[in-house]
């Protein structure tokens, strides 16, 4: 009886994979674009037509991305572990003598993008909050709140994140740099100073290395 229990599931389980598969088919041309090879939850709380994908893409169930008045941006290698959360947006909580709960306009600060640079990890249940760019390369740490945007090749953890290490020395990023470009992929004066005696500048969240495409 149990094996007979094993295999009666077997039809149920190819029906949702084939269910899962058309939805996704069906709501990637509601994204504002979206590259080739992107998974994600067709029944996750998604900002489609603000949310900008490039190629080979993972976005792990659970995913909340809201973007309502501004917009998210995801460069291509990127990965996202479980229940991330992005918030390209905030409450007006400066009006005097309103209740929060009353306010529905918004102040220019707000919204603002938030762009996930192109070679990123980031770890389960992370929060990244609105004017965050992710550089190219960077890993999360799981449970992570990022408050403020992150260098190119850095590692970065706690709440509020911040970097903990450059996942690269500079000899090893240059060595990275240029494999990757040896194969078709990022050529390495593409991250600009992100080669630096620290392995990654202060400002290298300026550098071209993302998915301005």
């Amino acid at each position: 009886m149990k094996a007979f229990a094993r295999l009666a599931w077997i039809p149920a389980t190819f029906a949702w994979k084939a269910f899962r598969r058309l939805s996704i088919y069906l709501v990637r041309p509601r994204f504002a674009a979206c590259g080739k090879r992107v998974l994600f939850d067709p029944f996750d709380s998604l900002h489609h037509d603000r949310i900008s994908i490039a190629d080979d893409v993972f976005i792990g169930s659970g995913a909340v991305f809201h973007a309502s008045l501004s917009s998210i941006t995801i460069g291509s290698k990127v990965m996202f572990g479980p229940q991330v959360m992005i918030m390209g947006g905030d409450h007006n909580t400066g009006e005097i003598g309103r209740y929060m709960y009353d306010v529905h306009d918004k102040r220019p600060d707000n919204d603002q993008p938030v762009v996930i640079q192109d070679d990123v990890w980031v770890g389960a249940r992370t929060r990244i909050l609105k004017g965050v760019t992710v550089g190219t390369g960077s890993i999360i740490a799981a449970g992570s709140v990022v408050t403020r945007s992150i260098p190119p090749y850095s590692m970065v953890a706690g709440v509020p994140a911040r970097v903990i290490k450059s996942r690269f020395s500079p000899a090893d990023l240059a060595r990275h740099l240029a494999f990757l470009a040896g194969h078709g992929n990022q050529a390495p004066g593409e991250c600009g100073d992100a080669v630096s005696s620290g392995g990654v500048a202060p400002n290298a969240t300026d550098a071209v290395c993302g998915v301005d495409r």
